[in-house]
């Protein structure tokens, strides 16, 4: 079996391939010229069902598709995860941001604080963090009139 790309990109090294239970293919692409990552599944018929590809200077060397399940919860903000976003939030949000955030920061990090996925955890993330809390104690008040 073989699959050449519509675009034409050749990996320069990493590429990978697992086929998958449904018959599918998911090719990573390694590192492609002056591109990211690109991940595509395409099926039986070579037709692409999925594909995204990641800024440029983000790569993998393996890409793998399966069941994901997770031990923690993934609601954005809620960086203690007690399954509440509220003012311990913020100063862990905080405490991030003055202590280490460092270059590159940590995919939790990025996740769960970075609220207007600028790559990055700062102030205007806080104050998203705020707005959340806001916004949950105008709606816990209507519930209670």
């Amino acid at each position: 079996w073989e699959y050449s790309h519509p675009d034409g990109y050749v990996s320069l090294n990493q590429g990978c391939a697992q086929r998958l239970e449904n018959g599918n293919t998911l090719i990573s692409w390694g590192g492609v010229a002056n591109h990211g990552q690109i991940i595509t599944e395409v099926d039986e018929s070579e037709n692409i069902v999925l594909e995204f590809e990641y800024p440029e200077d983000n790569y993998s060397y393996k890409v793998r598709k399966s069941s994901w399940e997770f031990n923690i919860n993934l609601m954005e903000a809620d960086l203690n995860l007690d399954d509440n976003v509220d003012i311990l939030d913020i100063i862990v949000t905080v405490d991030f941001i003055l202590l280490g955030e460092g270059e590159d920061p940590d995919p939790f990090y990025l996740y769960k604080s970075d609220l207007d996925k600028s790559g990055g955890v700062d102030i205007l993330d806080v104050l998203l963090i705020l707005n959340i809390i806001f916004e949950e104690g105008i709606f816990q008040l209507l519930k209670k009139i």
